[in-house]
């Protein structure tokens, strides 16, 4: 006796379809969230800071950097006032000009730059700070060894990608 088996017509199985397309799914947003979001938001996350500073009247002047500092609104000050900035780590160093350097930017995404003449010297400099290849500051100015506050006058850079201050 032999047995006969009815002819199947094709048919799709719809839940590996189904399934397919959810591990593809899957995979196009593990890879942008991979990628990051900014191809999904525009938003350039800051990758490098390159400061560059110059003096045709001194040989050496002083640089302060911070990769970690606060934003904290002065209490003596109306609302459109900056905020001060505490740093909590910083790095000062004399250093001789022409100076260029280059910084990574940390998980934190902000940088604090200062320089100033070595004490008790007059001298106009020149900082250029560029974030990414963009220009972010570039100014010229006659520094005086001490201000209106009494401290020495210098040039002043701060860059907070995520704006955040203390209440």
């Amino acid at each position: 006796m032999s047995t006969f088996a009815p002819a199947r017509s094709p048919m799709v199985n719809h839940g590996s379809v189904l399934s397919r397309l959810v591990a593809t799914a899957s995979a196009v947003v593990a890879l942008l969230v991979l990628a990051g979001c900014e191809s999904l938001t525009g938003i350039n996350r800051p990758d490098e800071l390159d400061l560059t500073i110059e003096s045709a009247d001194v040989g050496q002047v002083v640089v302060v950097t911070s990769a970690y500092f606060l934003l904290i609104p002065d209490p003596e000050c109306p609302l459109d006032c900056e905020a001060k900035v505490q740093l909590v780590e910083a790095d000062t160093a004399t250093v001789s000009v022409p100076f260029q350097r280059r910084y990574a930017f940390t998980a934190r995404e902000q940088y604090f730059v200062e320089t100033y003449p070595l004490l008790g010297n007059t001298a106009t400099l020149y900082m250029r700070v560029a974030i990414d290849g963009r220009e972010w500051y570039n100014d010229t100015r006659l520094l005086l060894p001490e201000g209106q506050d009494g401290l020495p006058e210098s040039l002043r850079f701060v860059y907070n990608f995520n704006q955040a201050t203390l209440p």
